[in-house]
């Protein structure tokens, strides 16, 4: 009965001229509520999820990619053990030496380059005081004028080859953009099973490059279980809609099947 009445009363303002600050700011909200634009982020207690799961393996092999300056990986590192072994990739030569000075632990390799769909040499456009939102797409950002630098770029699978590892038991993926090219570089990891879990985010970034969530599912869904990060938990995303298509920032979990 009271839905009723609430979607009748509805029914005479949907829609119309004078409600759209109303709805616009009820959007608003209800983005928040959902969890885009890294509300409550809830990465590490995606993390503590992940290391429940691989409670049998006693060296975990943690990959972050697109480090920044390291707060990312001494998460990783607090959360996971002394036991695990994380590699952190930052392309950018100057985040790249303050990640050197923040991220001091054995168990960390840091490497200075990024992952991408093939071998090669591209352009890197960041801030030149440093800020997280370098990247292999060129944005125009408001405020912003980018210093544009020359980054060696490699394969997931040409490094896993090349540094004998084997399989990666947790990928996080934050790229500005160049998430789906980080995944099409790891053809092989993906289709011989030897990565169990992959965090990713989703936004803003993916306009320029005209990427969407579809992409993603279509890469990952068939083996790979799917989950949005909430701020207390994860949200099981059983089929894809295009109501997922919103770019205000996410981040995904996929989770081995």
């Amino acid at each position: 009965m009271l839905d009723s009445l609430i979607n009748g009363l509805f029914q005479k303002i949907y829609g119309k001229k004078s409600f759209q600050p109303l709805f616009r700011k009820l959007y608003s909200f209800s983005l928040k509520g959902l969890n885009y634009g890294i509300v409550g982020s809830g990465e590490t207690q995606t993390m503590a999820y992940v290391k429940s799961k691989l409670q049998g393996i006693t060296n975990p092999v943690l990959f972050d990619v697109g480090a920044n300056i390291g707060e990312y990986t001494q998460n990783l590192v607090n959360v996971f053990g002394p036991n695990c072994q994380v590699f952190a990739f930052e392309p950018a030569k100057l985040t790249f030496e303050i990640l050197v000075k923040n991220i001091k632990n054995q168990n960390v390799s840091l490497e200075n380059i990024g992952l991408g769909s093939k071998n090669e040499q591209i352009k890197f456009f960041s801030d030149p005081n440093g800020n997280t939102l370098g990247s292999a797409v060129n944005r125009d950002i408001k405020g912003i004028e980018n210093k544009v630098e020359v980054v060696e770029i490699q394969t997931l699978d040409s490094f896993c080859e090349n540094n004998q590892i084997s399989k990666i038991d947790f990928l996080k993926i934050d790229v500005e953009g160049f998430e789906t090219e980080v995944l099409l570089g790891a053809k092989e990891m993906l289709k011989n099973n030897k990565m169990n879990f992959i965090q990713f985010e989703f936004g803003g970034t993916q306009i320029p490059v005209r990427i969407f969530v579809k992409d993603f599912f279509e890469l990952l869904n068939q083996d790979f279980i799917i989950y949005r990060i909430l701020a207390d938990g994860l949200e099981l995303i059983s089929e894809y809609n295009e109501r997922l298509e919103i770019f205000s920032y996410s981040n995904f979990l996929a989770e081995r099947r």
